[in-house]
């Protein structure tokens, strides 16, 4: 079986589409736990009259928290052998789970599977565009997850169907309101999980305006913050060359309030300066826990 979880926050407008899409699978084997994180709206309801006519919805409520402890919550109420998160504006075509399941039929050993997936207009999910960011690579280590992601490629959530197994030991960090996703890969990597791409489109991201993903300040802060926890934690081997690079390009991006895309500014004696003196200081600290 596969749960599904929706944390729900005012997406009164968006929620039945959401969950039409889930209903519309070829696969009739899942449950759907709506966790409603203290909205104003009228979304309950919504929920609530699509679970009195079909009994795989369930509806639970939990004051307001935030997107990662509603997912939490909705993970220790889940009985699936897979496990699908999915935010309450976005979408599925009806042969996902289908898809998903019979390449998990053909994976061996500590695997996670993405599929690839597509923009939706905010007013009309179904007017899409291309995601710009790459996700069809190579098998995805902790060594990959941290250098790379957001740089070299990236993917949402709603893309990943999880085997159960492989969240036993992690959770999401309910303090990160921006770029939670990849610390949640990251501790997942870390149980020796690797990411691996089905390359089809079987998820489509609504770009809502105003969404903490769009909050380009936000997101380049917290993974700063990610990198840092990392890397103070030696977990790492060869990742330091290409994580300093993304470190260096977020503290620019935020010093030069240049926050639409993750890119150098351009060249500087302060800049070059950074260039220079970043991979000596990342390099001397993990000398320095490595002695400690």
């Amino acid at each position: 079986m596969i749960s599904v979880i929706i944390p729900l926050y005012n997406a009164a407008r968006f929620i039945g589409e959401t969950l039409a899409s889930v209903q519309s699978q070829t696969y009739g084997d899942w449950e759907c736990i709506v966790v409603d994180d203290g909205s104003t709206d009228n979304g309950a309801d919504i929920v609530r009259r699509m679970a009195s006519s079909d009994g795989r919805i369930q509806y639970v409520y939990q004051d307001n928290a935030g997107p990662s402890a509603a997912r939490n919550h909705g993970l220790r109420l889940a009985k699936g052998d897979y496990i699908q998160f999915l935010d309450a504006d976005d979408w599925f075509p009806a042969h996902r789970f289908a898809t998903m399941l019979e390449a998990y039929q053909h994976t061996e050993g500590n695997v996670v599977l993405f599929s690839d997936l597509c923009l939706g207009a905010e007013q009309d999910i179904h007017l899409t565009s291309p995601y710009a960011r790459k996700t069809h690579v190579t098998d995805i280590g902790f060594d990959g997850m941290y250098a790379g992601f957001g740089q070299e490629f990236a993917f949402i959530p709603g893309a990943i169907l999880f085997p159960r197994q492989a969240l036993t030991k992690v959770h999401w960090d309910e303090a990160m309101r921006a770029s939670e996703d990849w610390d949640y890969y990251l501790q997942i990597c870390r149980q020796g999980y690797v990411f691996r791409n089905v390359p089809e489109t079987l998820f489509t991201y609504r770009m809502v305006n105003g969404s903490l993903s769009g909050n380009a300040e936000k997101v380049y802060r917290a993974n700063y913050s990610i990198l840092n926890r990392y890397y103070t934690m030696a977990v790492f081997p060869g990742a330091l060359h290409h994580a300093t690079g993304v470190v260096y390009a977020n503290l620019l991006q935020i010093k030069h309030r240049r926050m639409n895309r993750l890119v150098l500014p351009e060249f500087s004696l302060w800049s070059f300066a950074c260039m220079l003196l970043m991979p000596f200081s990342l390099i001397v600290h993990y000398l320095r826990l490595k002695q400690g």
